[in-house]
């Protein structure tokens, strides 16, 4: 018969900690491209005139074309 671990969780706490490590990895990549997509949605209805609705406060709250922020530079080089 096998004996005992001393500690049972040590097996897994390294394999628990990669995994958290990666979703943060994981996390980070699509939270960036949720930002580089509506940005680049903003920008485009920007670009033809078009309002967009935000929340604000938990109401909806149109911005016109000329209010909506502009692409960050940063972000146009990544497209």
């Amino acid at each position: 018969m096998a004996e005992p671990l001393s500690n049972p969780n040590s097996i897994n706490d390294c394999s628990v900690e990669q995994e958290l490590d990666d979703l943060k990895r994981h996390s980070h990549t699509v939270t960036e491209a949720l930002r580089l997509a509506v940005a680049e949605a903003l920008d485009r209805k920007r670009r033809l005139g078009q309002y967009a609705i935000f929340g604000i406060d938990g109401k909806p709250v149109r911005v016109e074309a000329e209010d909506l922020p502009l692409l960050d530079a940063d972000l146009e080089t990544d497209m």
